[in-house]
Order: C-alpha cells, then sequence, then structure tokens
C-alpha cells in the first residue's frame, strides 16, 4: 500500500534551529560561523544560515522568462571596421554563439556589417543603435557589475528610463565571484523591472539582460574554464537572456566559451524549468532583499519615500 507523501513527510520531526548548528559546529571544525557572515555594505550583513525559526517564509518569486535556449550564448564582436566586424560575426555564430554584441560606435555601414546575418535566428545588440542600425527596435544599453553596492546604481538606472519610450531596454551585468549572490541580484533586477513596468503601463516594454564576466589572464583556458562555470551558470539561473563569453581572448578561444554555456543550459536539462531557483527559502530571501534595495534607491531617486 502506498504512502501519501504528506503522512510521510509527517513522521519527521522538524529539525530545530539548535540541531542545526550542533551539526554545523561539528563540521566547522572549531571555526565560529560568525567568520562566514558576508558583509555587503555597514548596514546590510548576509547570514550564512537562515532557520525558519528566525523569520517569517519570504515571498515566493516566480519569474517568467522569455529567452531562447539557442541565442544564450553571446559574443562580443570588438571591430571597427565593417567587413571585418562582419567577419568576426560569421566565424563566431559558426563557432556556437548565437547571438551578437557588436561593441564599437564606428561601424556605420550596417549593411556590410550585417551581411549574412539572420537577426531572426540571432539577436543582434549594439552600443549605440543611433549610429549604427543593426535592429529594427532601439536599445538602451547600461552596464552594471553584480558588485556589493550594484543596487543603487540600478536604482539611478530604473529612475531614468521611466520617460524613455522604447520597445526594449538591455542592461548589461557583470557576475562576481559570489554565486548565489549572482542569481539572486539578477532575479531581484527582474522582479524590479516587472514592477516597474506595470506601474507605468509599459508591461509590453522588454527588458533583455546580458551577463559576462572574467577570467584570469595569467591562467590556461582549462583553468579558466573550471573558473567560469559558477559564473555562467549562476547567469542562467538568474535569468539571463545571454551569456557573453570574456573579452580579451585568443583567437578560436570564444568557441570553448560557447560549448560551456551549451554544456551547462541545454544539456544539463535546466531550460525547460523556468526560475529553477524559486522557493529556496535562503534564495527567496536574499533575492527579495536585494530587490527591496534597488526600489528604494529607485524611490529616492525619484524623491520619494
Amino acid at each position: 500500500m502506498m504512502i501519501e507523501k504528506d503522512q510521510l513527510i509527517n513522521r519527521f520531526s522538524p529539525v530545530t534551529k539548535e540541531t542545526w548548528l550542533q551539526k554545523i559546529n561539528r563540521d566547522l571544525k572549531g571555526q565560529d560561523i560568525s567568520e562566514l557572515h558576508e558583509s555587503i555594505s555597514d548596514d546590510w550583513k548576509i547570514d550564512p544560515f537562515i532557520h525558519f525559526e528566525d523569520l517569517s517564509p519570504p515571498e515566493v518569486n516566480q519569474i517568467q522568462f522569455r529567452r531562447d535556449s539557442h541565442s544564450i550564448a553571446l559574443e562580443r564582436i570588438t571591430d571597427t571596421h565593417p567587413a571585418a566586424a562582419n567577419k568576426e560575426a560569421l566565424r563566431a555564430l559558426k563557432e556556437g554563439a548565437g547571438a551578437l554584441f557588436f561593441t564599437s560606435d564606428q561601424l556605420t555601414d550596417s549593411n556590410l556589417v550585417m551581411d549574412g546575418i539572420d537577426t531572426q535566428l540571432a539577436p543582434v545588440f549594439s552600443r549605440q543603435l543611433d549610429k549604427t542600425i543593426l535592429t529594427e527596435d532601439e536599445n538602451t544599453v547600461i552596464s552594471i557589475s553584480l558588485s556589493h553596492d550594484f543596487t543603487e546604481s540600478c536604482g539611478s538606472w530604473f529612475r531614468n528610463i521611466i520617460e524613455e519610450d522604447r520597445s526594449e531596454f538591455v542592461m548589461q551585468v557583470r557576475c562576481v565571484d559570489q554565486f548565489y549572490h549572482n542569481i539572486c541580484a539578477l532575479r531581484a533586477l527582474r522582479i524590479c523591472w516587472n514592477q516597474l513596468m506595470q506601474d507605468i503601463h509599459k508591461e509590453d516594454t522588454r527588458f533583455v539582460i546580458i551577463a559576462d564576466y572574467d577570467v584570469d589572464d595569467d591562467e590556461d583556458l582549462a583553468f579558466n574554464l573550471q573558473l567560469s562555470m559558477p559564473k555562467v551558470l549562476a547567469a542562467f539561473l538568474g535569468g539571463a537572456d545571454h551569456i557573453a563569453s570574456p573579452g580579451g581572448l585568443e583567437k578560436n578561444e570564444a568557441k570553448w566559451y560557447h560549448n560551456l554555456v551549451h554544456l551547462l543550459t541545454l544539456e544539463a536539462g535546466l531550460e525547460p524549468t523556468r526560475d529553477t531557483m524559486s522557493g529556496s527559502f535562503y534564495l527567496e530571501k536574499l533575492t527579495n532583499d536585494i530587490a527591496d534595495r534597488i526600489w528604494s534607491s529607485l524611490l529616492k531617486q525619484a524623491g520619494q519615500k
């Protein structure tokens, strides 16, 4: 006879905070758990251990991502000459890139730049589209690092775009070394965006997040690929629409980073699950804390309390 799931769970007593702390102390072998607290700022510290006895359950977010799994891997095209930029773009697409980001503002010959590139299959972005007509929609690209002080920058950026009438905004964010911080920061950005667009009645405006990350120039390719794995995975789990390969790579190295993105997203089977991190007590609380700080910064920028 099958036992109902809820009956089976009820056979086990909830684990108390004291019991968990005893287990943690044994695992830390004498190290004080307070030494593991992460200080984001003077008034913002993250406890590595959160128990339901301390806090009420946080609001669970169900964030919808509208990304195409085949265009997640993005490559920056840095050439300043239209013909050379086109050649690099075609090479990138052949080597596994699913989206392109032209970084130069000197690519004035859009026909030459886009020759042979189907934007229906590979989304294309540029930093200054008023000078290079590379897509039908206007984009505003902003670069923000997911560092400890990024909430102020995000609040300011959200405040500045309220009056702009565009169909799409692009935010480029740089992932840092903290795995969970990256995930929650990206989720918080999406929450704040959705709330802002709802408040100003522009729900159809698209918000595109391009995530990137640094590698160590003094290390070899194999080491940097291992170093990049948690950042790539965090970017995907956090809801980034595209994940850019690092800048300054040697020839033929970018394809390895594209393969890393495909391996961790497509072949791992994560793409069918929307907002994979939804429901985690710790991650939901951290997500909401970051979202509250971004929103508070936005209100402060707007002169509201």
